[in-house]
């Protein structure tokens, strides 16, 4: 690596580690388009040199704040002391993901991975959003969080261990979801980024020194942290100014299609529904493939021909033993669910005023309401096992305002059973998915139709009852 190299991957670090884009996920697509020859722990390792120069931006960015907090908590004010407390919740699952799972996330330096996690960000950015982008700041923000919606934004920031994960992304994100305004999920999300920062290139002093982990020459390592620390001090300025102002959901416009395009490269998406084809996917990537295929499983118009069944069918039948399978079944459960609560968020914003242009009224929506509350819940568990009409049914939910403590466990629980099912027919049926896979596709494609022809005739009867 030289010098120009260093630097481009240093300011390509900066601009994305505190932008909702994933600075890992784009240095895994730099350096496999570019050739850049990083692998395994010495990525690792650059990466971390070039989070340093991250690091720095951050304190000089934020150190009036921290200074100020630092010196609050000396003197016993409960406010930093608490909020320092929270800090330090956040930062346990990041940092037992560190050193639990560093060396597998290494392994996973590739362009599928990437598109995984520039999806997944897309999607929690979207959610946050809609589930409440335009809260007024809190106060007092350190009594307004509670200790298990930090230890959730901490979950958050362990996740963003995975390349195209974002970590200011999906912790912002999931902030907003458990109720916080914009500028206050942002205003935490950076607070708790400087100790797990701190953490990872202390980790990283011990491995390099140790001789674990190898880093390129001292003069192309300088030119990498100057252009890392420089490029993110402007980033993170932008972005503070950003959250004033803007949605974050922006980002996710540009996230889809990059995921999208890596996927095209990589894989050649037009191939990828052929089930030898899935086959060699999933043995090549493993959890991540049956992510992204769950994912487009529960994605219109890719619900349609279910490219997730087969998938997660051929899962169940190289999957060796059970620590595989229930790695296959969490990342399908990621992949089905993802999307199910976008489309319900996007439903509790926009669907009433759709239903509207089509002349519903809102006496027949609050009857919805009411058949909401009585069977909402079944429905969306049956609903998440039809492809094609699940995004439905997550976006009706959403119209018909059926609460958020009913719909999000209700449609977690299908999403847990959806994958487990296929990956259980797959793992019983291993000697015979030539006969299961069109059985399979099949049924799901007749149980379709027949209910599409059973709404209709049921609408069909409803209206000529109502004529006369």
């Amino acid at each position: 690596m030289g010098y120009l190299e260093s630097a481009f991957l240093g300011a390509l670090q900066g601009v994305t580690e505190f932008l909702p884009i994933s600075s890992d996920g784009h240095l895994v697509v730099a350096e496999a388009l570019a050739g850049v020859s990083l692998q395994g722990r010495d990525a690792l390792g650059f990466d971390i040199l070039l989070h340093a120069g991250s690091l720095l931006a951050l304190l000089l960015c934020t150190g009036k704040q921290w200074i100020a907090l630092l010196r609050d908590a000396i003197a016993d004010a409960d406010d930093a002391r608490r909020m320092l407390l929270l800090i330090v919740v956040a930062t346990v699952p990041g940092a037992i993901a560190g050193l639990f799972f560093a060396d597998a996330v290494a392994q996973m330096r590739f362009l599928p991975a990437a598109a995984a996690g520039f999806a997944a960000t897309g999607f929690a950015l979207l959610i946050g959003e809609l589930a409440g982008g335009n809260r007024a700041p809190a106060q007092r923000l350190q009594w307004e969080l509670r200790w298990w919606m930090v230890f959730a934004i901490g979950l958050a920031q362990a996740l963003a261990l995975l390349p195209g994960v974002s970590r200011s992304g999906s912790t912002i994100a999931v902030g907003m979801i458990l109720g916080l305004s914009r500028r206050d999920a942002f205003s935490f999300s950076f607070l708790m980024a400087a100790p797990i920062l701190a953490g990872a290139i202390g980790k990283n002093i011990l491995d390099v020194a140790g001789g674990v982990v190898t880093l390129p020459p001292a003069s192309v390592s300088v030119a990498g942290f100057v252009a890392a620390t420089i490029v993110s001090a402007g980033a993170y300025l932008l972005l503070r100014t950003w959250v004033t102002r803007l949605s974050l959901s922006w980002f996710a416009l540009y996230l889809f299609p990059l995921a999208l395009v890596l996927l095209w490269i990589e894989i050649g998406m037009p191939h990828t529904f052929e089930a030898a084809e899935a086959r060699v996917l999933l043995e090549r990537y493993g959890a991540m493939a049956v992510f992204l295929f769950a994912m487009l499983e529960s994605t219109p118009p890719f619900s349609v021909i279910s490219p997730g069944v087969v998938v997660m069918l051929l899962a169940g039948a190289v999957a060796g033993d059970l620590r595989l399978l229930m790695m296959f079944a969490a990342a399908g459960a990621a992949g089905v669910l993802l999307p199910s609560v976008t489309f319900y968020f996007l439903g509790v914003q926009y669907g009433r005023s759709i239903a509207h242009r089509f002349h519903l009224t809102d006496s027949a929506l609050s009857r919805a309401e009411s058949l909401s509350v009585r069977y909402g819940g079944a429905g969306v568990i049956i609903g998440q096992f039809i492809g094609l009409a699940r995004p439905a049914v997550a976006f009706i939910a959403g119209t018909v305002r059926l609460r958020r403590r009913v719909f999000l466990p209700c449609a977690a629980l299908g999403a847990i059973l959806l994958p487990s099912a296929y990956l259980g027919l797959g793992y019983l049926f291993r000697s015979n998915l030539d006969v299961v896979i069109p059985v399979v596709t099949l049924g799901g494609t007749a149980l379709v139709i027949l209910t599409f022809l059973f709404g209709g005739a049921w609408g069909v009867g409803k209206a000529i009852a109502r004529r006369r």
